[in-house]
């Protein structure tokens, strides 16, 4: 009996360290669209779309986001994203962490992402790429 526990108690706790957080990095290139309707605290709301599925969309805030934007001069951005998830539920959730060629950081509050229709969601696609 005690060993029947032994085992029971190893093969649970194996099943909790596969289940462990991993993340990945990756960089995705999206177009970007400010929101002038939504300041908030005196940042700049930007609405940014994935360029493989434009049906996908984060919106991140910062102080003077869209102006940097907009001095760049250009319709789509690389932006950068650690993307979290597990061996059990697969991908769950995403951070964006910059944009190459701004020095303005995010405000760390996510404002928004989702989907118009249904489809294959960019970052979940990456992520089951990255961590097979």
């Amino acid at each position: 009996m005690i060993a029947s526990l032994r085992i029971a108690g190893v093969v649970g706790g194996l099943a909790l360290l596969s289940a462990c957080d991993h993340h990945v990095r990756t960089e995705k290139e999206l177009s970007w669209d400010c929101k002038p309707d939504r300041y908030y605290d005196g940042l700049q709301w930007v609405e940014f779309h994935f360029v493989e599925n434009r049906n996908y969309f984060v919106t991140e805030v910062g102080p003077r986001l869209c102006e940097e934007l907009k001095s760049l001069g250009r319709p789509t951005v690389v932006m950068k994203f650690d993307l979290l998830g597990d061996s059990v539920w697969g991908f769950r959730g995403e951070s964006s962490v910059g944009i190459d060629g701004l020095s303005t950081p995010f405000t760390d509050r996510n404002a928004g992402a989702g989907s118009s229709e249904p489809g294959v969601d960019p970052l979940a696609a990456a992520y089951d790429r990255f961590s097979e």
